[in-house]
């Protein structure tokens, strides 16, 4: 499409609106006036669905911003004077709310969602500019038909809300508009996948690379079933049926109908995000629901690059590579649109929704993904919907407690009642943090203690460090308990976990090192009997986790600044 033929084709699409419309729409405007109007509305209704659509809209300002620069960069403003997207998209904004009350309310939020998926695909179209140069074949007529698909939704909405024919609360508006919708996200989509195939082939310097891959990706030689999980435990995987069955409703709804479906799992630190999530992905690793689960710690972008070179890997994609990352990323997303089986994704302990913006799935016809996060603000800005983890209930938490401790203590213990009771009153401390009761319960095996035994530990600890009775959870003095009783060889390698802010750190680091160059406190290391007897207590205080498989360590989350 030529500019000329897109200014054609806008024309047209405005002789669809009524005159005043029309003249709205070309209004010039800015993302700030779309601010100001949703501030106003906001002001106006303080309900759940008009903070959601807030949210939504603002969130979609920057993206929408970006693009339409571009845009001007490439063409100049008098060239996009009579089409500018603002006042569509602002008109379109304003119709939607003047609907009559409570319709209004439901219309709009829908029409904020709608925003957010299509804000989805200009952040991957910026990304490609950011990322490739902006003057390669193709980029700038895929500007222009992007720029066109969004002025032909915002055109159809414009026509839609004025007729207003939406049903009383329900968040279904009519289908001609879900239609107008679907049709447009997906042009959209195949546009983009278009721009992603051409940087694919100039980074590689091979013209027929993605054709060639996309043959590979669907196809069988994909190493299937495929699970690339964090060890766990049963007793990591206790209770939280409720939340996993809310879970299974939203990714799995019972319709049967695939759709492409993301939920962010979000709650106070320490609640147990990832271990819900885990507990999940294990149930559907287990019933063989999904061919592949695949688990990224997502704390950094780093992180999520190694963790999708791992499971381009895993899965044998063609072309693979340790150093290949690039490559690795576009493969394995190529295969998530591709290929015909279910798969779910788990991107763990996201915070910055910026670095998952690169490895996002966008463009799937089907598969799930679950986030982890303290960041409730990603149910709006990048997942379909989101569901809080709560700290245990007193019940609960003394039923985890009790749990953790018959699951790693080696001595039975004779009064089991008596147990319980001491569970519920250390309940009244740990505040329902799954981490610091699977501290709690980490010491104690390492002394094989009962839960009476460690609330008298724990008193005297913050007695003597502290100078305080006893009160709500104190970290320092769990850290304080669990850190006496290392050796000088595990301290030394837990704070080298530490330094390295580790995601995934090879033992051979240790392993391989030059014995001589290594003071006293780490010459066990080299040896791997030794080693091993460095690590235990480190294990049974669960303060390190290990993937035996790939000879991995991580520092397990243990601190309330981590779910």
């Amino acid at each position: 499409m030529t500019l000329v033929d897109m200014e054609e084709y806008l024309k047209y699409l405005l002789e669809k609106l009524k005159p005043e419309d029309r003249r709205q729409a070309q209004t010039p405007g800015n993302a700030e006036a779309i601010r100001d109007l949703t501030d106003l509305i906001e002001s106006a209704d303080d309900s759940n669905h008009i903070k959601y659509a807030v949210t939504m809209i603002k969130s979609s300002l920057g993206p929408f911003s970006i693009f339409h620069n571009f845009l001007e960069a490439k063409f100049g403003s008098s060239r996009l004077q009579a089409t500018r997207i603002w006042g569509m998209f602002h008109l379109s904004v304003k119709l939607a709310y003047e609907i009559p009350h409570p319709e209004n309310r439901y219309v709009t939020r829908q029409l904020s969602t709608m925003i957010k998926k299509l804000r989805q695909q200009l952040d991957l179209f910026n990304d490609y500019v950011e990322a490739g140069d902006s003057e390669i074949e193709g980029m700038t007529r895929a500007a222009l038909e992007v720029h066109v698909h969004l002025v032909d939704f915002f055109v159809a909405s414009i026509v839609l809300l004025r007729e207003h024919s939406f049903e009383p609360t329900t968040l279904v508006g009519n289908q001609d508009w879900m239609d107008e919708y679907e049709r447009t996200l997906t042009d959209m989509e195949s546009t983009l996948h278009e721009v992603a195939q051409r940087l694919t082939q100039l980074d590689e310097g091979q013209a027929n690379d993605m054709e060639l891959q996309k043959r590979h990706s669907s196809g069988a030689e994909v190493q299937l079933p495929c699970f690339m999980l964090p060890l766990a435990t049963d007793a990591r995987l206790f209770d939280r049926d409720n939340i996993t069955e809310r879970i299974d409703k939203v990714l799995h709804p019972v319709s049967g109908q695939e759709s492409f479906v993301s939920v962010v799992l979000y709650g106070i630190a320490g609640v147990g995000t990832t271990h819900v999530a885990l507990k999940y992905a294990h149930m559907m690793m287990t019933s063989r629901r999904v061919k592949a689960v695949l688990w990224f710690n997502s704390k950094t972008k780093k992180a999520l690059q190694q963790g999708f070179t791992a499971a381009a890997m895993k899965l044998g994609l063609p072309q693979a590579g340790s150093d290949r990352h690039q490559q690795n990323r576009i493969s394995l997303l190529s295969w998530l649109q591709t290929t015909e089986f279910q798969w779910l994704l788990v991107f763990d302990n996201l915070e910055d929704p910026k670095i998952v913006k690169d490895y996002w799935p966008s463009g799937c016809s089907h598969g799930s993904v679950i986030i982890t996060s303290r960041n409730q603000n990603l149910r709006f800005l990048l997942a379909d919907q989101g569901i809080e983890v709560p700290p245990f209930g007193r019940e609960s938490e003394s039923e985890f407690a009790v749990h953790l401790l018959l699951a790693v203590v080696s001595a039975d213990i004779s009064n089991v009642h008596t147990e319980i009771e001491s569970a519920r009153e250390l309940s009244e401390y740990l505040l329902g943090h799954a981490i610091a009761i699977g501290f709690m319960a980490g010491f104690s095996s390492e002394r094989s203690w009962t839960i009476g035994e460690f609330l008298g530990a724990y008193d005297k600890t913050i007695r003597d460090v502290h100078h305080l009775q006893r009160g709500p959870v104190s970290w320092t003095t769990i850290w304080h308990m669990s850190l006496d009783r290392l050796g000088d060889q595990s301290a030394a390698v837990l704070g080298i976990l530490a330094y390295l802010n580790p995601d995934s750190v090879p033992e051979e680091i240790f392993s391989k090192a030059d014995v001589k160059s290594l003071p006293s406190c780490l010459e066990n290391c080299t040896d791997e009997g030794r080693f091993s007897a460095v690590l235990e207590p480190l294990l049974t205080l669960d303060l390190v986790q290990r993937d035996k498989e790939a000879k991995t360590l991580s520092k397990w989350p243990s601190h309330p600044s981590t779910g």
